[in-house]
């Protein structure tokens, strides 16, 4: 009998052990998750102060060209048309007299219609700026989740997968699904094409002859 007692209590005393190292094991591994993610946090947020840097020196250098009044979004739709702007800008210096391209941009963004084309243009870039953010961003994500301990999936839904989720269904009619968890929620928009803004192809905008024509 007593042999029997102290059997069991053995048994549950490795139990218990087993328990605890599996515990720890857990913690530890989501502990490297989180060294793992900060390390990362460091690594995007020094890229991006290198990157606001250029951003701001150059931006710097047009402002103190003269180009601080012009609409940086039309700008932008500008720099993505060369050929029209090459003509148009041949065209300006001719009749205006001038070789200052600040003030060659102000004068035909004045013209009707231009302005709004271009800003057309300008959105776009910023569009497709946006997308080839968000795949480089996926593609970051799955290849941490690939070797991490995938702790988040238990999570809750987040209110920013659901509005993905509702607009994904708005655009391919079909039914808002219920998600049981973060994880669930994330393979079905993954499976879906992403976020839909950024995930699907869209046609370029006009041209100015079309643009012209449209209007």
């Amino acid at each position: 009998m007593a042999d029997d007692k102290n059997t069991s209590t053995i048994e549950n005393l490795r139990k218990i052990a087993a328990s605890a190292a599996n515990a720890e094991a857990s913690e530890i591994a989501e502990l490297a998750d989180l060294r793992h993610a900060d390390r990362a946090g460091q690594n995007l947020r020094t890229k991006r102060q290198k990157e606001d840097h250029k951003k701001y020196k150059l931006g710097g250098m047009l402002v103190g060209l003269g180009f601080g009044e012009i609409d940086a979004v039309a700008f932008v739709g500008l720099l993505r048309n060369a050929s029209t702007f090459g003509e148009w800008l041949a065209f300006c210096a001719k009749s205006k007299g001038t070789d200052d391209v600040a003030t060659l941009i102000h004068f035909f963004l004045s013209k009707p219609g231009v302005l709004q084309w271009l800003k057309e243009w300008g959105h776009d870039a910023e569009y497709r700026s946006r997308a080839v953010q968000y795949r480089a961003s996926v593609k970051g994500f799955d290849e941490h989740d690939a070797t991490s301990a995938k702790c988040w999936r238990a999570n809750s839904v987040t209110e920013h997968q659901k509005a993905i989720a509702r607009h994904i269904c708005k655009v391919d009619g079909i039914a808002m699904p219920s998600f049981r968890n973060r994880g669930a929620a994330y393979d079905w928009i993954k499976d879906h094409g992403g976020d839909t803004r950024y995930s699907r192809d869209r046609p370029l905008p006009p041209t100015w002859e079309e643009w012209k024509h449209r209007s």
